[in-house]
């Protein structure tokens, strides 16, 4: 199992503060977890999470790019961070 965490403004936007989502044959990276969240969530809830300026969070540690995922691991996005 993997859980996929939503931060801030992006968990308002979406409505759900965390997901499980399933380790199996198709779930090898974090794109992988994005198709599945289409799949079920639907476009628009997966555009949110990969829109621009989106964070991503493997395992606590900001990360760029589709890197692979294990069984357990934990997947956060982040929306972007203002200030001012």
């Amino acid at each position: 199992m993997i859980r996929v965490l939503f931060f801030a403004k992006l968990r308002e936007d979406l409505g759900v503060e965390s997901l499980d989502i399933g380790f199996d044959s198709d779930i090898q990276s974090i794109h992988d977890i994005i198709a599945r969240i289409r799949d079920q969530r639907g476009n628009d809830f997966a555009d949110n999470i990969t829109a621009d300026g989106i964070v991503t969070a493997l395992n606590h540690q900001i990360v760029k790019g589709n890197l692979p995922v294990n069984d357990g691991d934990e997947v956060a996005f982040f929306p972007p961070v203002s200030g001012g």
